[in-house]
């Protein structure tokens, strides 16, 4: 009796195995197809604490299968991740389909992810949980910056959809099947108009409102111009909060309990006493300035006289080499232009290098000598002074008009 009632377990048993096996394949797939899409190196699983996910699917074996570190947490365990060098992270979060829990949990989540804005989530909803809870989850996502998520049942082997949020112009739940394109698109490509608060100090360099068109604002400074393109690129409008914002409402941002995924709001108030969270830190900016091709350096020589400068010193050596000619004539001594120009270094002279001159000669003579010097000495310091600035700082081809001229040049994009 006791072999019979062990084989009728283990025969009981299997049909839950084989599930496990199915939809820890399925999650296996889900996450190759994310890695495929943009690249991943860590991923994070997070879940409630005493709620075992054992009857459902295999975590160690999904780490084990797609060979990539896995990090395993559990209810309010939190940990810290250094921005700079783990921008690149899935969660895959656990729902138990409690509203308090599950949002309790995605918040101790957020707190470990800060700056980590680009992480993306694979919820994962039990079967039994309604379309409407999955949608009141994800909105609660997306309005903490949580954008890039999506979710799925743990029946998706019987029912393949997937569910992920369209932001713009409003907010709607979408659901598609296994045939769709991205699992975390772009949502932000295309704002439909959504205004932009943004509020600028006063008297700052960086970024301050240069005019103002029919109620279109410009912004100036490197950073105002930034916003200016960001806007223009996702189909977006740059608003300005009315008023001045004083000391309380800096702690008024704080004492909300606002916690996303993005950047925590950072205030430096030195004559304050008050201390905030470490939660609240900086958030560091790339930006990528596309600019035109560098000039070789073996081109500079050629670049440093225009025409008009080098026509300007001919005529000036021609002009002196002329002048002495005829000091000579008036002296009765015959002289040709070029001997007079290479044998008396007019030429040497003008370029700044040594030249020579007869022992004896007299005081006009001796004036243009001295010109000859004066201006072998201008033109070779200035001469100097350029080709080093060039070499400090190389010029460019041609000033870059933005990033469709640059794309359409193949030229360079620095950071």
């Amino acid at each position: 009796m006791v072999v019979v009632s062990n084989v009728t377990t283990v025969f009981g048993l299997l049909p839950i195995w084989i599930l496990q096996e199915q939809l820890s394949a399925a999650i296996v797939d889900i996450l190759r197809d994310i890695w495929k899409e943009r690249y991943y190196n860590t991923i994070i699983y997070i879940r409630h604490r005493d709620k075992l996910a054992g009857d459902r699917y295999d975590v160690d074996n999904v780490a084990k299968v797609l060979n990539i570190p896995m990090i395993q947490l559990e209810g309010n365990m939190s940990f810290y991740l250094w921005p700079n060098s783990n921008r690149e992270l899935v969660a895959v979060v656990e729902m138990s389909g409690e509203d308090g829990e599950d949002k309790k949990l995605l918040k101790i989540l957020w707190k470990s992810l800060r700056m980590l804005h680009k992480t993306r989530l694979l919820l994962l909803f039990k079967e039994g949980d309604k379309e409407n809870y999955l949608e009141e989850i994800i909105k609660f996502c997306c309005n903490h910056k949580a954008v890039n998520v999506v979710a799925i049942r743990d029946n998706i082997l019987q029912l393949p959809q997937f569910y992920s949020p369209k932001i713009f112009p409003s907010f709607k739940l979408k659901v598609y099947g296994p045939n769709h394109s991205l699992f975390c698109p772009n949502h932000v490509r295309n704002m439909y108009g959504t205004p932009l608060r943004l509020s600028l100090k006063r008297h700052s360099t960086k970024s301050y409102i240069l005019k103002e068109v029919n109620g279109t604002y410009f912004l100036g400074g490197h950073v105002g111009h930034f916003f200016d393109e960001f806007a223009k690129y996702h189909n977006a409008i740059i608003e300005f909060p009315t008023g001045y914002l004083n000391a309380l409402s800096f702690d008024g941002f704080l004492d909300n309990d606002t916690l996303d995924i993005s950047q925590q709001l950072s205030v430096n108030r030195y004559e304050s006493d008050r201390a905030y969270s470490d939660c609240y830190t900086y958030l560091d900016w790339c930006i990528m300035v596309p600019t035109a091709s560098l000039i070789q350096k073996y081109m500079f020589y050629g670049i440093i006289f225009d025409i008009r400068i080098m026509g300007l010193i001919l005529a000036t050596i021609l002009l002196l080499a002329m002048v002495i000619a005829f000091t000579f004539w008036l002296e009765g001594k015959a002289t040709h232009l070029l001997d007079t120009v290479f044998n008396i270094y007019i030429f040497n002279g003008m370029l700044g290098q040594p030249y020579q001159m007869e022992p004896h000669f007299s005081g006009v003579r001796s004036i243009l000598y001295m010109l000859i010097c004066l201006g072998g000495i201008m033109i070779n310091t200035t001469y100097v002074t350029y080709l080093q600035s060039f070499n400090a700082n190389p010029p460019t081809e041609k000033p870059a008009a933005g990033y469709p001229a640059s794309s359409q040049e193949n030229s360079n994009v620095r950071r």
